[in-house]
């Protein structure tokens, strides 16, 4: 399937022909009136000779100025399926060598759902819901600080799909140029994306996932 840019290109290769003269004075015509047919009238015919000076619209800058909004074809029932979560906890269960992130839904204490996370990915959460900030900045506070500084908010994360038993995340950016545009993630990163920004931006979770 062409993607937009395609689509962009396509239009703006077509050429875009210069108006018709017909039915004009000094251009050939099959009316068979000639120039007596403005004789009188020479106002008229300035006015259409400065139309036809004006230049033709580009249709391809008209639709480079329409903000950009990717639209798939169920991201209605998609976006509806969505609950928001909180991170009720991380942790490493033993005997796993890795640890989990355990997401629960703010409007259902009972949904619950635990997603496996690299010891890493889950120090870096610790430190984030305690609170304490590190020496240097991590590349989660550093990312939220270079799209405040570009004019970009994180208008939520979502946890969308799993695939071979692993759960699938996007990360859903907002800007006044570009509007709403989605990015695939980790769902460790998206989430610790979600709480590094300030104000902090919505967790979501497809009810589909849920137990």
């Amino acid at each position: 399937m062409p993607s937009d840019t395609d689509a962009y290109k396509a239009v703006g290769d077509e050429s875009v022909g210069e108006p018709s003269t017909a039915g004009i004075v000094g251009g050939s015509t099959d009316t068979g009136h000639g120039e007596a047919e403005w004789e009188g009238e020479p106002d008229r015919l300035a006015e259409l000779s400065k139309e036809e000076k004006e230049p033709v619209p580009n249709f391809n800058e008209a639709l480079l100025n329409v903000p950009f909004h990717e639209v798939e074809l169920d991201s209605v029932s998609k976006i509806e399926r969505l609950r928001p979560a909180e991170v009720e906890d991380v942790g490493v269960a033993l005997p796993e060598t890795h640890a989990r992130m355990r997401l629960r839904l703010t409007d259902d204490n009972s949904q619950r759902i635990d997603i496996p996370i690299s010891l890493e990915q889950a120090s870096a959460l610790a430190s984030v819901l305690r609170g304490i900030t590190p020496p240097r900045p991590l590349a989660n506070t550093l990312t939220c600080e270079i799209l405040k500084a570009y004019g970009l908010v994180i208008e939520y994360v979502a946890i969308v799909g799993r695939s071979k038993g692993t759960f699938l995340a996007e990360v859903t950016l907002n800007s006044p140029n570009a509007g709403l545009k989605s990015f695939p993630a980790r769902p460790s990163d998206a989430v610790l994306l979600a709480l590094s920004q300030s104000p902090k931006a919505a967790i979501l979770i497809d009810r589909l996932l849920l137990p």
